[in-house]
């Protein structure tokens, strides 16, 4: 489902990340808990604009990931497809889309740089919640088709941005302690709201709720 795939994109991008990136200079390992954990904070929130990174870390994915929590339910009790069907989309267009995706986020950070390719991944991303409005006027497994294509694909730029994002924000010689702090920041405020979605979703209704979470999702 859904769900999964988000965390199998960030699983896949991070490995290939690992496998692309040049190797740190070996450093001496800390000699505490305490300082392994402290050198990176301090390093990291020196950096200029610290506040203002962190802040897009914390934010940049809150949309999607909110989403992600109620997707399965929208498409099972609001539109009324079943899980076979849902499983057979997401197995053929998902695993296509996020390819696809993979590919046309390179390009395109490559061709308009990091910056930019943030906001026009995030922009699309945001606009893939809008798709499953389409979906809950005119369920069909066209329509489902087309949906899921388009936020897969759309993710898989975003999420490669973003972890391209994440490793240009690391010191070398603590990359991966950095790292790890940066991912779990760029999940915390959405696991967070994350429970309360269902209750959000009750007292807006599933039009409002696709609407609010595109919005959370523009950058």
């Amino acid at each position: 489902d859904r769900e999964q795939r988000g965390g199998a994109d960030d699983r896949v991008i991070g490995v290939v990340a690992t496998l692309v990136a040049d190797e740190p200079a070996v450093t001496a390992p800390a000699r505490s808990l305490a300082r392994a954990l402290w050198r990176p904070i301090t390093l990291l929130v020196a950096q200029p604009g610290a506040g203002a990174t962190l802040a897009f870390v914390a934010t940049y994915k809150i949309g999607e990931q909110l989403a992600l929590a109620m997707t399965m339910p929208f498409l099972i009790s609001e539109a009324g497809f079943s899980l076979a069907e849902i499983g057979v989309v997401y197995q053929l267009l998902g695993i296509a889309g996020t390819l696809l995706g993979g590919v046309l986020g390179a390009m395109v950070v490559a061709r308009v740089g990091l910056r930019w390719g943030l906001f026009i991944a995030g922009g699309l991303q945001a606009a893939t919640n809008l798709a499953y409005l389409a979906v809950a006027a005119a369920p069909s497994m066209v329509m489902l088709g087309v949906a899921v294509t388009f936020d897969n694909t759309a993710n898989a730029m975003g999420t490669g941005a973003f972890v391209a994002f994440l490793m240009a924000r690391c010191a070398p010689e603590v990359s991966a302690t950095q790292y790890a702090l940066l991912t779990s920041l760029s999940s915390l405020l959405a696991r967070s709201l994350g429970g309360g979605a269902a209750a959000y979703l009750v007292a807006l209704g599933w039009s409002l709720f696709w609407l609010g979470t595109a919005a959370l999702a523009i950058p």
